[in-house]
């Protein structure tokens, strides 16, 4: 009977920007493994030196002598092997296997025999030796614990490569939802995966981008992060790269997490409980993980900044709202309102049971009231998430592994905001007639009125999420390794719209003659409960979307002399997509092809290829819109034992979205202005919604890079030039920018013969129609490079380990070409709510641990400043402080609790910085993507055996 296998997954202690951890260079750190079991000792070196492990059963009847002194991990390695018969074998940059000594060769391949299961690298099919050549970038478990973000979309928010944070905030979500935007670039061009297989678009967003937010960060063992084109691995939407979140997959015993974490400044309150428990009987081994996570709001009116819509206090405008309480009345005809000199009057306060008069007015004659909105609104929204992770592993005699995983998940979001509301009564689109009772004018005037006596609107939105996973890995068909897949992911949306107003019945109210139920909005008189009842609107919005996903692959690897090797892979997927939304019921069917090949050279002291070429391509075929080939080309090269080249180029696509695609198609009147005729102002009729002819956006990216290792200060440099370009994005263009570009787009304007007159003035006939549906038109850009140093010291013999990290991301160059006939302009450093990428992202980490269980860290996260959104004033420079202690009792608390026991102490932001007032076009003066207004935050954790 062969053995099942145990895989301890270890973290590590950052994240590198080329490489997954300081694992296999020559960086010395201090070791002090005692004699034990020698299956909890290479899980202890693995969890303290960041790498995966893999081992049969057999070695938990085997003891070690330890290892200690200042060591390299292979060499911890060794002195944990050494006199047990038993070797390692170090498969990818980030896993190692442990096989009995006389199987301990590197050119091992895929031999029948052979008991272990490879750990796939993010961003490759492959299962070889080596570092990926593709910009990967690994947040281990101990990396998220000392992050100090209880969410994942926190957690990789403050990478140097994501330029941007598109969170749940009021200001900035679109239906409750997150996203994330590597690079700068564009929501929905960065891929979200979860253990290698891709996730459902959010229904909330009319399935536009992925979703974080159900993801619960207990759940994660680490998140590898591809920050390049990935179409060739991965096929659509991976332009600007892919984040793929792998989970946990095996516990033996109880485990639980318990977090709170608070505002010094008031608001976003945060609780989160996990408990876990998993265990393992013969062949079969199970994994049960519960998370609870709720989120108090953070309203605007606990900011100061939020606190009043009347920005001049800071330079600004006044945006509080003409549509307030009491409101404001409008003449119709440009004449004096009756009795009054001005057009325009507030309604002024009056007393239970009033009706006013003209003269009720003089006070406020030409003066409006005004009310801001904005303290209503969450800069984080009431949040509630549950989520049941289950997962199953069968280890078979012939070496096969079935595994089954199954994610159930439920975010209920509340999002508040001011009183519904009349508006642009200053151009008639709300009046009241002459014929309603409480009007004191005697003739039809405009209204603006905020309908306090209703309450807040309210916005609940109810995201439900099951995803299921069945996997074969390690099924051997000769002498090829074949992995088979089948994936189910379903994502629905209730979203509850509550005390709003039915617009329809509210005129029918306003134009009443009867004073027993008419609105009355001249005064802050009650209105009849029963006509508030009426008007009181409840909608209810749903949404899904849904995914079916099966996937074959088969690798080998060929030996074609010695030290050359040609490892390879090449399978097959068929994916359907299904979408509902707002009427839109949508689907397709995506076929694919793909392979991969990759020639090793040599071998270094380590066991990593001296040279490796490799490439892969991909082929899929939409039955919506047409086929796109990608590939991609890589290599790695040590021209000296201690120094890394390495370098890739890709190709992307991005499939138009079905709701893009599939929209229903409106035509309605629209008002114009005709350059062609003079600046004549027109109606015309325009025609929006999905355009089926649209094309799939392309992308390239290349990074150039090196990594030095470092053994004088125990650590490593590595250094990386990217570019990444998006071209033939879909656009929405306004009628304006159509007809400023008619030549570009003449399909899409119908214009009437012209007549003799127009043919005298050299004028086109009149527009009668256009179509300003979503086009394929513009580029995107950024270049720039990404950086790492890392370095480690033992202290105060051997009692205190330190270490130190700093990473980053400057970009040169950030242009787009996004209106037609226009040049490329730089955006770098130039705040835009669509995305943009600050000049550089930055941060520093400094950690010390004690031999007693104590350790802390200190980190310092910089942002450069940006112009702000509307293109003057400057945003920033950003920078925060972050701290974290903690102590760790390794043999727990007791017979009873004697798994790991952490107490975490730490907080985020201790600095306060929030940031400074922001001219932008939402309703929030802050830097929506950028900022943190929560301030400094601090949070307390106690774990036990996660």
């Amino acid at each position: 009977m062969r053995s099942s296998l145990a895989i301890a997954i270890a973290c590590v202690s950052f994240a590198g920007t080329t490489f997954a951890a300081d694992s296999w260079t020559e960086a010395r750190r201090p070791t002090n493994i005692v004699a034990q079991d020698l299956g909890a000792a290479l899980q202890a070196l693995a969890k303290e030196r960041g790498f995966q492990i893999a081992y049969g059963d057999e070695l938990s009847k085997l003891k070690t002598k330890g290892a200690s002194g200042e060591l390299t991990s292979v060499e911890a390695l060794a002195q944990l092997l050494r006199g047990t018969g038993f070797t390692y074998v170090i498969l990818n940059e980030g896993g190692v296997s442990i096989v009995p000594m006389e199987r301990g060769s590197r050119r091992e391949g895929l031999d029948p025999d052979r008991d272990i299961m490879e750990v796939v690298v993010t961003g490759t099919h492959l299962r070889k030796q080596g570092e990926p050549t593709s910009m990967l970038t690994t947040i281990s478990r101990s990396d998220i614990d000392r992050n100090g973000g209880a969410t994942v979309l926190e957690v990789i928010s403050r990478l140097s490569q994501a330029s941007v944070t598109n969170d749940e905030s009021g200001a900035m979500s679109a239906g409750a939802s997150s996203t994330i935007q590597l690079r700068g670039m564009p929501t929905g061009t960065t891929l979200l995966l979860i253990n290698g297989h891709r996730v459902s678009a959010s229904p909330a967003v009319a399935g536009l981008y992925n979703d974080p937010s159900m993801i619960p960060a207990a759940a994660v063992e680490r998140i590898e992060i591809i920050s390049g084109t990935a179409s060739a691995i991965y096929g659509s939407d991976a332009m600007a790269g892919a984040v793929n979140i792998i989970l946990r997959d095996s516990l033996d015993g109880i485990a639980a997490d318990l977090r709170y974490g608070d505002s010094s400044e008031g608001g976003a309150a945060e609780r989160r409980a996990s408990l876990s428990y998993g265990g393992s009987a013969g062949a079969v081994s199970w994994m049960l993980i519960g998370d609870a996570f709720h989120r108090d709001p953070l309203l605007g009116s606990e900011r100061a900044l939020t606190s009043d819509s009347d920005y001049r206090r800071f330079g600004g405008l006044d945006r509080r709202s003409t549509s307030s309480y009491p409101g404001n009345v409008y003449s119709l005809d440009g004449t004096a309102l009756p009795g009054l000199t001005s057009t325009r009057a507030g309604i002024p306060s009056s007393a239970a049971g009033t009706v006013l008069t003209p003269a009720d007015f003089a006070a406020t004659d030409g003066v409006l009231n005004r009310e801001s909105v904005i303290s209503a609104y969450p800069l984080l929204t009431q949040t509630n998430r549950n989520t049941l992770l289950a997962t199953g592993k069968l280890s078979l005699d012939s070496g096969a592994i079935v595994s089954a995983q199954v994610l159930l998940g439920e975010n209920e979001v509340f999002m508040p905001a001011a009183p519904d509301s009349l508006f642009s009564g200053s151009v008639g689109y709300f009046t009241v007639p002459a014929t309603n009772p409480f009007n004191p004018f005697g003739e039809a005037v405009g209204v603006d009125y905020r309908f306090n006596e209703l309450g807040n609107r309210e916005d609940h939105y109810e995201t439900k999420y099951t995803r299921a996973l069945l996997a074969g890995d390690n099924i051997r068909l000769g002498r090829f390794d074949v992995s088979v897949s089948g994936l189910w992911d379903r994502s629905r949306v209730n979203t509850q719209l509550d005390n709003y107003i039915d617009y329809a019945l509210v005129r029918q109210y306003l134009n009443s003659s009867d004073p027993a139920v008419a609105l009355n909005v001249f005064s802050t008189s009650p209105n009849n409960p029963a006509t508030l009842a009426a008007i009181r609107s409840h909608r209810t919005i749903e949404g899904e979307t849904k995914s079916m996903q099966g996937t074959a692959v088969a690798r080998t690897e060929f030996a074609l002399a010695e030290a050359v090797s040609l490892p390879m892979a090449f399978g097959v997927e068929h994916r359907t997509e299904d979408l509902e939304y707002y009427g839109v019921v949508a689907d397709r069917a995506v076929t694919s092809g793909f392979a991969e090949l990759a020639l090793e050279l040599g071998s270094t002291r380590l066991g990593a290829p001296l040279v490796e070429l490799n490439t892969a391509a991909r082929y899929d075929d939409h039955d919506d819109f047409g086929s796109s080939f990608t590939y991609r080309f890589g290599a790695s090269w040590y021209p000296w034992d201690r120094v890394r080249l390495h370098s890739n180029y890709g190709t992307a696509f991005r499939a138009p979205s079905l709701y893009y695609l599939f929209a229903p198609r409106l035509t309605q009147t629209t008002t114009a202005v005709d350059p062609a005729r003079g600046g004549e102002v027109i109606s015309v009729m325009g025609t929006s919604g999905g355009n089926p002819y649209l094309d799939a956006e392309k992308g390239t990216s290349f990074d150039l890079g090196v990594t030095l290792d470092l053994p004088a200060i125990n650590g490593a440099v590595s250094v990386n030039a990217f570019r990444v370009s998006i071209d033939n994005t879909v656009q929405f263009f306004s009628s304006a920018t159509l007809l400023e570009n008619e030549s570009l787009f003449a399909e899409r304007i119908v214009r009437a013969a012209p007549t003799p007159a127009d043919v005298a003035l050299g004028y086109p006939g009149r527009i009668l129609s256009m179509d300003t549906t979503r086009v394929n038109f513009g580029e995107l850009t950024s270049e720039g490079l990404d950086f790492q140093a890392t370095a480690g010291a033992k202290l105060f013999s051997d009692s205190l380990n330190g270490s130190l990290i700093v990473n980053g991301t400057y970009v040169d160059k950030y242009e787009s070409a996004l209106i037609p006939g226009a040049t490329a302009t730089s955006r770098a450093g130039r705040a835009n709510l669509s995305g943009f990428a600050p000049r550089m992202r930055a941060s520093a980490t400094a950690m010390l641990g004690h031999i007693s269980g104590l350790s802390g860290s200190l980190t310092y996260r910089y942002v450069s400043s940006s112009i702000d959104y509307a293109g003057t004033g400057r945003l920033g420079p950003y920078q925060w402080l972050d701290g974290q202690i903690t102590w760790t009792k390794a043999d727990g608390l007791g017979p009873l609790l004697s798994r790991e026991f952490k107490v975490t102490l730490g907080a985020t932001n201790l600095t306060n910085e929030i940031g400074g007032y922001s001219n932008n076009t939402s309703i929030a003066p802050y830097d929506l993507l950028q900022a943190d207004m929560r301030g400094r935050f601090w949070y307390v954790n106690l774990s036990l055996g996660m």
